[in-house]
């Protein structure tokens, strides 16, 4: 009865992941179309991962985050 239970438990929780994961996906080509990077200079944008990215003295970015040019600001 436990192994059923967290078999069910585990693929709730993949399908969640998934749905979650396409949401995030929507958002960030909303980001591009919202920038107009879409259609010019990029005629077409389908996400298809999440990429986490972190910089030193930064943190971890978000989609659609402003980051700044000048890499001093990026230093501690």
């Amino acid at each position: 009865m436990a192994f059923r239970t967290l078999f069910v438990a585990c693929a709730l929780f993949s399908v969640a992941r998934s749905q979650s994961t396409q949401l995030q996906l929507e958002g960030i080509e909303a980001h591009f179309e919202n920038a107009q990077l879409v259609p010019v200079p990029i005629p077409v944008f389908e996400p298809t991962a999440i990429l986490t990215a972190n910089f030193q003295g930064l943190g971890s970015i978000t989609p659609g985050q402003l980051v700044s040019r000048d890499r001093q600001n990026l230093q501690s």
